[in-house]
């Protein structure tokens, strides 16, 4: 049985029925024992946030976003609202080894640091490292075996 909020007021019949306590009924099976039968398909989930179904407030714009992921469970693609002055025009190109995020991480893999500990909250959009690639002390993006050497390393 289903008990779902019934206001006092008569309820029409077959379903749903009142039933003492102000609940409400919404299906009973006598081949279950009054259980309802199990649901032969999933209930109905709610698509993810798009820029059809968000309004953004006077200065700002929505933007779809893709969280960067290496490891799964991934998050799907959502929106977001972002200042006007934080969203470039498009396309953007970005440099050799980078592409555009508009959901950045906030902290990007480094020479000095490949393995960043970080939120998944969304930085400003901009050009990040392609996967494979970190950021040198130059601003570059370059294969990790292309880093210079650390102290202590062979």
């Amino acid at each position: 049985m289903v008990a779902q909020p019934c206001h006092r007021q008569p309820c029409a019949p077959p379903s749903p029925q009142c039933i003492s306590n102000g609940q409400h009924r919404t299906r009973r099976s006598h081949h279950h024992g009054g259980r309802p039968p199990r649901p032969t398909t999933p209930p109905p989930t709610l698509p993810p946030p798009n820029c059809d179904n968000i309004r953004c407030p006077p200065g700002f714009l929505c933007q779809v976003i893709s969280i960067p992921c290496e490891k799964p469970p991934c998050s799907p693609p959502t929106a977001q609202c972002f200042r006007e002055q934080d969203v470039p025009p498009q396309p953007v190109r970005c440099p050799k080894n980078e592409s555009w995020r508009n959901c950045s991480s906030r902290c990007e893999p480094t020479c000095d640091n490949r393995n960043p500990t970080c939120d998944k909250s969304c930085g400003k959009p901009k050009c990040q490292c392609d996967p494979g690639f970190v950021r040198n002390r130059s601003g570059k993006c370059v294969r990790p075996s292309n880093c210079p050497r650390r102290h202590g390393r062979k």
